[in-house]
């Protein structure tokens, strides 16, 4: 018997079989009227704008009851229809979209516990229309305080989109995560490392901390290991504990921002051993889109400032309505530290070493002495969105850079199979039949080509450096060539075989003795012997594994011959590997247990 029937057998006392299952299937039909009646309790309806008609999306809607608290929210898709659960308690609607007048409306007689309300938007004519309001004491008094505080309004209402989109419709994403070391003061970028998540996200980017912690203890965190720096995310800008910590005036963004107008946030109290931010918000004021976030540290020691410590987050309005965060960066400050020497007495100088703390003559004439020099330098830690699909079936892709990598033998023949991986990254591929690989989604930045191999090689553990870098840029692909070594060739070179040698003398043997783990291991011996009738036919020619653990034989074999090959080492018994040439190379990988 089903546990609901039980539970209202239990309930009601019922004795008969025939009672309990009439019970038990018209509670099953009460749970499913109940149930379609609810997911018919909703409030459908389309946003236009006011002139033209045109549809709405990524308009939030809030449903409120009558205190005016928030009870559910939701978005206008990119034809503006929307669909927001209307409970018993839904009273009214307030409806915010960047760009256009707030409107607030009484929701309609219900049928059935549900309405609809199709209504329209009055376009702003401008994006300064001004707002009273209490500024924070702390903040100066400026003529445009109204304007700016009607502009931050106004980017509240895109700021929440970010929010609710992610909560109403979450995408699956793939994020990468960049590190950055810069050169100095530049931007030139020393070198870079790429990780993707480990697992496909529903949020793009969420900032370390609250907007009350950040508030109350700033947007640095000191510990004994390392000193970390934090940025904010539409959260954190859209709180009310923001907007009272700091003072807003109107930014103008010149020839470089020509479509947009920006509203810069300071710190309404600056404080001693705090770093707080200085950022502008800015807004297109055509596409009535977010645009990014641009901040710098406060509160930095001087000689840190020629680094330009701070950050970026970049948003993107999607074609379903949404705004996603699809960048962020965070430029910081390390230190490291190098050692000085400094050398007292007769000729003394200044100089770099590493050792002991301090050297002197036996007449005691000269003294050196160690010190350690701090040196700064910049990182730029940061995260691009690749990839965004929701469950509808839509897909954004980021337009990223591209390699398309030809790999080719030394004698040009494409090599397919072969591994062509990027240092430091999760970048990897498989040359095709024709040799081409393409690794796509690459953050901008330089990267070098670390790993070509040969799938024999690969065998052995052998991967070979290449010297062939390049930087990727956004939205564009880099071509390159990259000559791979072969089985044959490291072979050949560690057979040092003159070129007059002849045919059966390239017919080789090429192995390594290696760990489970693929460490190498040395001083391995290794002997050789032809497969006959009559046994194993022994040769003189024998290989002692250095500390790289490879192993050759050069001479005398033929295609299709038997072979054995036996490994010993340090008393423990031979291994020996039957063996036979199918090829002119055979690779012989060897693993024998610590």
């Amino acid at each position: 018997m089903p546990p609901f029937s039980m539970r209202f057998h239990s309930r009601m006392g019922c004795r008969t079989s025939r009672g309990r299952a009439w019970l038990a299937a018209g509670a099953l039909l009460v749970v499913s009227a109940l149930a379609r009646i609810a997911a018919a309790q909703e409030l459908t309806g389309t946003v236009r704008d006011s002139a033209s008609g045109t549809p709405i999306a990524g308009a939030v809607l809030t449903l409120r009851d009558s205190s005016g608290a928030a009870l559910e929210r939701r978005l206008t898709t990119e034809r503006g229809e929307y669909r927001i659960p209307l409970g018993n308690a839904g009273s009214s609607m307030r409806v915010v979209r960047l760009g256009f007048e707030p409107r607030d409306l009484r929701i309609p007689a219900r049928a059935n516990g549900s309405a609809r309300l199709d209504f329209r938007l009055l376009a702003l004519p401008s994006m300064l229309r001004p707002v009273r309001v209490i500024a924070n004491s702390h903040c100066p008094v400026r003529a445009d305080a109204a304007s700016a505080m009607g502009l931050w309004e106004q980017a509240r209402a895109g700021l929440l989109a970010t929010v609710v989109a992610r909560q109403q419709n979450p995408a699956s994403m793939l994020r990468l995560i960049s590190q950055q070391v810069l050169d100095g003061t530049s931007d030139r970028i020393r070198s870079m490392r790429v990780r993707a998540d480990s697992s496909v996200d529903t949020i793009s980017f969420v900032a370390a901390r609250t907007a009350q912690d950040f508030v109350r203890f700033g947007f640095r965190h000191d510990s004994a290991e390392r000193r970390i720096t934090f940025g904010p995310d539409a959260v954190v800008l859209l709180s009310d504990e923001f907007a009272a910590a700091y003072c807003f005036q109107l930014a103008s963004g010149g020839r470089a921002r020509p479509r947009e107008v920006g509203i810069r946030f300071l710190p309404a109290l600056l404080q001693r051993d705090r770093t707080d931010i200085d950022g502008t918000l800015w807004i297109d004021t055509t596409a009535r889109e977010l645009r990014d976030v641009e901040y710098v540290y406060l509160g930095v020691q001087s000689r840190m400032e020629a680094f330009r410590p701070g950050g970026h987050v970049s948003f993107r309005a999607m074609p379903n309505g949404e705004v996603l965060v699809d960048r962020w960066s965070i430029r910081s400050v390390g230190v490291t530290y190098d050692t000085v020497w400094s050398t007292t007495g007769p000729g003394g100088f200044i100089g770099r070493g590493r050792g002991g703390t301090g050297l002197g003559d036996p007449s005691g004439s000269t003294v050196a002495q160690r010190a350690l020099r701090d040196r700064l330098y910049a990182t730029v830690t940061g995260g691009e969105l690749a990839r965004a699909s929701w469950p509808d079936g839509l897909v954004w892709q980021a337009l990223l850079g591209t390699l398309r990598a030809r790999v080719l033998k030394s004698d040009g023949i494409p090599a397919s199979g072969s591994l062509l991986s990027l240092v430091g990254t999760p970048y990897f591929g498989i040359a095709d039949s024709t040799g081409l690989v393409e690794l796509r989604d690459l953050v901008p930045g330089p990267y070098e080509v670390r790993t070509v191999v040969d799938p024999r090689l690969a065998q052995l553990g052998l991967g070979t450096a290449t010297p062939v870098t390049f930087t990727a840029s956004r939205d564009s692909a880099i071509s390159a060539t990259v000559t791979v070594p072969t089985a044959e060739s490291v072979a050949a070179e560690r057979c040092a075989q003159p070129r007059s040698s002849s045919a059966a003398d390239s017919v080789r043997v090429l192995g390594r003795v290696m760990k489970p783990d693929g460490t190498p291991i040395a001083d391995a011996r290794v002997t050789f012997a032809a497969r006959a009738s009559e046994g194993p036919q022994w040769r003189a020619e024998r290989s002692v594994t250095r500390a790289d653990g490879f192993f050759v034989s050069c001479h005398g074999w033929n295609v299709g011959e038997g072979i054995v090959v036996r490994v010993s080492r340090g008393g423990v018994p031979p291994i020996d590997l039957n063996m036979r040439f199918a090829s002119p190379l055979l690779v012989v990988p060897v693993i024998i247990e610590p």
